[in-house]
């Protein structure tokens, strides 16, 4: 009595316990698969034709999972996850992993083969339940999922139909799901409770990795985050490797919030000489309500294709967006048809190579941002110039290169000289420059004479054709400027059509 007793008083005590080493029973040719242990009949019932393994799911019931958030199911999951791999032939899948409906207490678990579907009963039911499967991570010290690695990637892993938590440990785990993988699919899967990231695509595609693709994900970054934490990480390699390719996101959905600045939408990390190349966000909708800097995109990319996306900050914090693309000519990121929804904070854009294509953006509601796509960027030009305070005339600048994209087509550049203070004498005029592949063309406003009122305003607009790979220019002239008058010169380009 006084043994049971104590095992009682450590058990409550500790609050989990953890399962031993687990071992599932399987029916290669049972027709009730899928079915626990506990509710087949005493005899198996057999297929009259021998199916083969990877045919058959592993309930990872029949590996001693039970629904529990006191008790540690790592080894019992993990045992139906192994027991598909070592099922696997050189000519066959392993057998796909179903994990029945309800709560279960995991620390991590490891994904090591190609091929594998892990799927559970649903990402929906409040708080798992008979409305989903839920894994919930305890004291993990490595991301709550791990499919492959950079050294020992996987390919073809589907991963789908339930939810991964990290709030049933004090701390939250570093991370939800990364992924090493060729062509991996991750399909109506919600993750909630992580620092760092809660999906990650790692790996080279010159040597494994990329071609994943994501579709009704659904992550929550929490307030509490106490490092700078994304919904997505795009990781490259070190050296010259370059970084995972062609990543796709769809249809998914980010609720972020945050405890302080740092925590974002989707971060782009670099380590290497190469780049992750050609990810595309297609029909997703961001939001965050956060009061602290927020970043909607971040960090060094090529051909990143953002398209009809919704995102938005009901915080002060505003959105950020801080691109780069300092290894090849492409564009970091190419932008159509998004919503952009800056709410009570700014709104900024920042590339630091000048080279992103932006076509057709609008804002939504409650936008305070009207320089949101006109700040002026670093590096090879920007879309946009301001320039205020000027006391002297500005030589020929870049404003952009049309490279290959967007490349040869009709431009159209709006130039507006506003007098500040009034000189003594001259004129100032502006002039946009371009070449048409044949003939370098030039297009000048009228002038503002310096003599006039403070607030006086001279406009030009200038539709023109530039070939391909050509500098687009501006400059100020002074005419017989003098005193101490002071000028803002604006500069809008906008690429037209082909």
């Amino acid at each position: 009595m006084i043994q049971r007793l104590l095992l009682i008083g450590i058990v409550a005590t500790l609050g989990v316990t953890h399962a031993g080493a687990a071992q599932c029973t399987t029916y290669q040719n049972d027709v009730n698969v899928g079915i626990p242990l506990v509710s087949r009949r005493t005899t198996p019932q057999t297929s009259s034709v021998m199916a083969s393994a990877s045919s058959l799911p592993i309930n990872a019931a029949d590996c001693g999972a039970i629904p529990n958030r006191t008790v540690d199911q790592t080894p019992a999951i993990q045992a139906a996850i192994n027991t598909s791999c070592g099922a696997a032939t050189n000519k066959g899948s392993p057998p796909p992993v179903y994990i029945p409906a309800g709560q279960y207490l995991i620390v991590n678990l490891y994904i090591r083969c190609s091929g594998l579907v892990f799927y559970g009963a649903g990402s929906g039911g409040a708080g798992g339940g008979l409305g989903g499967t839920r894994l919930c991570s305890l004291n993990s010290t490595a991301p709550m999922l791990t499919v492959g690695t950079p050294t020992a990637p996987v390919a073809r892993v589907t991963l789908q139909d339930f939810v991964l938590s990290g709030f049933c440990g004090p701390t939250f785990p570093p991370g939800g799901i990364t992924m090493a993988c060729l062509y991996c699919h991750v399909n109506r899967v919600g993750i909630a409770g992580f620092n760092n990231f809660g999906m990650e695509f790692t790996g080279a595609a010159s040597q494994c990795c990329g071609f994943d693709d994501v579709n009704q994900a659904e992550i929550q970054v929490a307030a509490t985050t106490t490092l700078p934490t994304y919904a997505f990480r795009v990781t490259g390699m070190e050296g010259p490797a370059g970084g995972p390719d062609g990543v796709s996101v769809f249809n998914s959905n980010v609720n972020a919030g945050c405890g302080g600045v740092g925590n974002g939408f989707i971060d782009f990390v670099t380590p290497g000489t190469d780049i992750a190349a050609s990810s595309g966000w297609i029909g997703n909708r961001f939001e965050a309500n956060c009061n602290s800097a927020f970043y909607a995109i971040n960090g060094t990319m090529q051909l990143a294709r953002f398209a009809g996306n919704r995102w938005e900050n009901t915080g002060s914090g505003g959105l950020a967006i801080r691109l780069a693309n300092p290894v090849t000519t492409d564009p970091p990121a190419i932008f159509t048809g998004n919503v952009w929804a800056c709410g009570p904070g700014n709104c900024s854009y920042t590339d630091a190579t000048g080279r992103s294509v932006r076509w057709q953006e609008a804002f939504g509601p409650h936008t305070t941002s009207p320089d949101f796509f006109t700040s002026q960027t670093a590096g090879g030009g920007a879309s946009a110039v301001t320039l205020t305070d000027q006391t002297t005339a500005i030589g020929t600048t870049t404003i952009l290169n049309t490279r290959l994209i967007p490349g040869a087509g009709l431009y159209r550049a709006t130039v507006s000289l506003l007098l500040v203070t009034a000189g003594t004498g001259g004129t100032i005029s502006a002039t946009v420059g371009w070449n048409n592949g044949i003939l370098a063309q030039s297009g000048t406003t009228s002038t503002l004479s310096t003599r006039s009122a403070p607030g006086t305003e001279v406009d030009g607009s200038f539709l023109f054709f530039s070939a391909a790979s050509q500098n687009i220019t501006y400059l100020t002239t002074f005419t017989g400027v003098t005193g101490a008058g002071r000028y803002t010169l604006r500069v809008r380009l906008e690429y037209v059509s082909p």
